[in-house]
């Protein structure tokens, strides 16, 4: 009798041992997960309290062209049955994903495009109280060095969040940097201030281009020290880059010798950049 009660109360324990790792399995996120439009997902955490949410990304107004691309969407996302963002405004294409890093809560990012220049929106959110929060604004990059500012989480490792920036630069086309950040206590820091170019006029960096105009080679990304004067018509290699939230400079080498180089504010009337020879920008 006493082992038969014994056994009873094993395969008790036993089972409620199994629902709760099955629930706790349940609400763990995967590092990454992509969501789609007009599913409703309900075994991932978004709110940050360990239990699954019910995840919804709701499509309205939009129509297919001939090759397949959304046209005219706009979208809004609910969570638990509440609505927690609308953005209110269109696109072709869009991009949602779930990043989840331990102990943190998870981030949401979300890009939706217009075409190759147009990026109404591109950002991290998080969950707080009831909404979306904004927490990292990829389109607030360099503002007056070029358009179409977006940003992609190439990997997480740790607490530390890679992104690769990307900017159509009125200098040297489309320039892409690789950034890293700490993300800790549900804040996102920069770990350094500048970055190692990528892609670079839409090739692989580090490229070697020649100047159209004379050009001032500065101390630093932030100096106003001129260390050399670069000549027109000058073959110097662009490696790195620093941007805030206006700004962006360029470290470039130029006979040996390293200095930032201050990035276009504009293109000439053509479309070209101002700043090197035989980049179209538009």
């Amino acid at each position: 009798m006493k082992k038969s009660r014994k056994i009873f109360v094993t395969m008790i324990l036993t089972l409620i041992c199994a629902v709760g790792i099955g629930a706790s399995a349940l609400a763990a996120n995967p590092t990454v997960v992509t969501l789609k439009p007009d599913r409703t997902y309900t075994s991932y955490d978004i709110t940050g309290d360990g239990k699954p949410d019910r995840i919804r990304i709701t499509l309205i107004n939009y129509m297919y062209d001939e090759d397949d691309c959304m046209s005219g969407n706009e979208m809004y996302i609910s969570v638990n049955g509440k609505k927690v963002y609308d953005p209110g405004q269109g696109f072709y294409y869009l991009n949602v994903k779930l990043y989840t890093i331990a102990h943190e809560k998870p981030l949401l990012y979300i890009e939706e495009r217009w075409d190759d220049y147009g990026t109404p929106l591109s950002a991290l959110f998080q969950y707080q109280n009831d909404t979306l929060k904004k927490v990292m604004d990829f389109r607030k990059i360099a503002k007056k060095c070029g358009v179409g500012q977006s940003g992609n989480i190439y990997s997480i490792k740790g607490d530390v969040i890679t992104i690769n920036h990307a900017i159509l630069t009125y200098s040297s086309s489309w320039v892409e940097a690789r950034y890293y950040y700490k993300y800790k206590n549900g804040v996102i820091k920069p770990i350094s201030e500048t970055a190692k170019i990528i892609r670079l006029n839409g090739r692989k960096a580090p490229r070697t281009q020649r100047t159209r105009q004379r050009m001032i080679a500065y101390k630093s990304q932030t100096s106003g020290k001129k260390l050399f004067t670069i000549p027109v018509g000058s073959r110097i290699t662009i490696d790195r880059c620093y941007w805030n939230k206006d700004y962006m400079r360029f470290r470039i080498k130029y006979k040996g010798k390293y200095g930032w180089i201050k990035a276009a504010t504009k293109t000439n009337r053509n479309g070209y950049s101002m700043q090197f020879k035989d980049i179209m920008v538009f």
